[in-house]
């Protein structure tokens, strides 16, 4: 029986060591994340950066003109100094007609083999550098940034930041479980990551990047239009992606980050971290951490296993040994659990605080689908 309990607690604290590693590491980033935002709106300064405002569409011409009406006549930043770019992926229909009618500059893109916005981004952003932007803002048809934004980029950029990433809301109600997944995924983590002095990932729509970094860095996709391999690549460049979290973009859904993808190789993130690179050791780390859910349910079997071994060590004295091994796992993971579950409650207050933005967002529609409905060309 002794032997056994034993076994038992070697198996729970090898179980228990790595999940307790990860709620730590999901506590701090929380902790970090509610720091106050290191980008912050320069009062009193005209606007400096010219911004292609890009929005990828496919046979989208009942939704077009929406779409540029709302970033045109919602953006407080200086008219001349940004211009809605529509890119008209292989389209069969007038989407491109529509958008240049209400005051979109349209880049039409005839590839049936690499369709896919990271692909359409990859054609269009050396022909904007070109023609003198100092820097691309990726949204997509269904986004509604809010009025700061462009203001917000702007100050970043004029602060340094060469790639930033700016946080979505979906506006289509969403279960809990999904909510909270979302809501870590997009806004916590990364801003945790970012005001650390780490890199966030890269999401698409929500990614504004600088001619500067465009100048060092390219911007590439890979063969199945996968922007992870650009992230990769600014990683291993060492160029940090900053989170603007005081501007945000609604939209109808939660959009695809690349949370959880490894997109350099186990080895080059360790030799990197080896070299000095913290952001590859970091995004590791976050790589290979396990769902909250995952946690939770691990801390959920120690604790049970440790209560088990203290109720065994403390009924019978020839196994008082157990007791100890029991109060150790069940103390830790208890602790574990609290790093967690702070994680967990920021992330449903983020969400419930959502419902008033997803809100205004319906009103922002409503409004714009009346006014986009004058505007359409007959």
């Amino acid at each position: 029986m002794l032997l056994f309990g034993q076994i038992l607690s070697a198996i729970a604290l090898a179980a228990l060591i790595p999940v307790a590693l990860a709620a730590f590491y999901y506590f701090v980033l929380a902790c970090y994340s509610l720091l106050p935002r290191r980008i912050r709106e320069l009062r009193g300064r005209s606007d400096s950066a010219r911004f292609a405002v890009v929005i990828y569409a496919r046979n989208a011409e009942n939704e077009i003109a929406e779409a540029v009406g709302r970033i045109i006549d919602g953006m407080d930043y200086e008219r001349s100094k940004f211009e809605v770019v529509v890119i008209a992926d292989a389209c069969d229909d007038s989407t491109a007609y529509v958008a240049s009618f209400n005051g979109a500059k349209v880049l039409e893109r005839r590839n049936e083999w690499k369709t896919g916005y990271a692909h359409a981004l990859e054609w269009a952003i050396p022909i904007l550098i070109f023609d003198g932007f100092d820097a691309v803002f990726a949204l997509d048809i269904d986004c509604v940034p809010l009025a700061n934004t462009l203001k917000l980029l702007d100050s970043a950029i004029s602060a340094g930041y060469r790639a930033v990433r700016v946080p979505f809301i979906p506006t289509r109600e969403q279960s809990l479980a999904a909510g909270l997944a979302d809501v870590a995924a997009n806004r916590i983590n990364p801003s945790g990551r970012s005001k650390a002095g780490f890199s966030c990932e890269l999401s698409l729509p929500g990614l504004c990047l600088s001619k500067n970094l465009l100048d060092k860095v390219p911007f590439a996709v890979d063969e199945r239009g996968d922007i992870s391999f650009y992230d990769a690549k600014l990683l291993m460049a060492d160029e940090p992606i900053a989170f603007l979290s005081g501007a945000v973009v609604l939209r109808g859904d939660s959009g695809k980050g690349i949370e959880k993808t490894l997109a350099v190789p186990a080895a080059r993130l360790l030799k990197a971290s080896f070299d000095g690179n913290l952001a590859a050791f970091e995004r590791l780390c976050a790589a290979l951490s396990p769902k909250a859910s995952t946690i939770l349910a691990a801390l959920l079997v120690v604790l049970l296993t440790g209560g088990v071994l203290m109720f065994s060590g403390g009924r019978f004295p020839q196994y008082s040994q157990l007791f100890g091994y029991g109060r150790f796992l069940v103390v830790v993971s208890s602790l574990a659990a609290v790093f967690l579950l702070f994680h967990l409650s920021l992330s449903f207050f983020t969400w419930y605080s959502d419902s008033i933005l997803r809100k205004a967002a319906g009103n922002i529609r409503r409004n714009r689908s009346a006014h986009s409905k004058s505007q359409v060309s007959p």
